[in-house]
């Protein structure tokens, strides 16, 4: 020996009794199968023509563990005929005032139980097939509690409108 002092010093410790004692890890590891359920609110308000592709994409989805909430946000047309012609499982949740974006976007608080995650949209968003599918591969990749897309232009998707600022600032 050198003299060089031990690589251990002190009591050794089992990190994982430590952590069960402790509560910070699981003693037997999460086994899940399937996808995660996902909801998406689409929060809406006498939308125009563009929400016929707002539901299509919605539809066109590939992700296997999808449900779709539509917040009426005190729109004056009752838009339920439209989503239903397009999306027959989607559940419509109609407010009698328009309470802002935030606020019913929160109904699905009181509507919605066993979610793993949310998606919320507006009216005026047209997702690519593989958009929630790659949103849950993220947020799963990053461990994020928040993970946002990249945004494009609508009539032409070269072009680039966001990369996340609006989902952290």
């Amino acid at each position: 020996m050198d003299g060089a002092p031990p690589a251990t010093a002190g009591p050794e410790f089992d990190e994982d009794e430590l952590d069960a004692k402790w509560g910070f890890a699981p003693v037997e590891p999460l086994v899940g199968f399937g996808a995660p359920p996902v909801v998406a609110v689409l929060v809406t308000a006498d939308p125009g023509d563009w929400f016929e592709d707002t539901l299509e994409s919605l539809a066109d989805q590939d992700y296997e563990s999808l449900s779709v909430l539509v917040i009426d946000n005190g729109g004056s047309a009752d838009p339920t005929r439209r989503i239903a012609e397009i999306l027959p499982t989607a559940f419509v949740k109609r407010l009698e005032v328009d309470r802002g974006f935030s606020a019913a976007a929160n109904e699905v608080l009181v509507s919605v139980e066993g979610a793993a995650f949310y998606l919320f949209i507006h009216d005026d968003v047209r997702l690519a097939p593989d958009a929630v599918t790659s949103l849950v591969a993220e947020a799963f990749r990053a461990n994020g509690g928040v993970v946002g897309p990249k945004l494009v232009d609508w009539d032409d998707p070269s072009r680039l409108k966001s990369v996340g600022y609006s989902v952290d600032p």
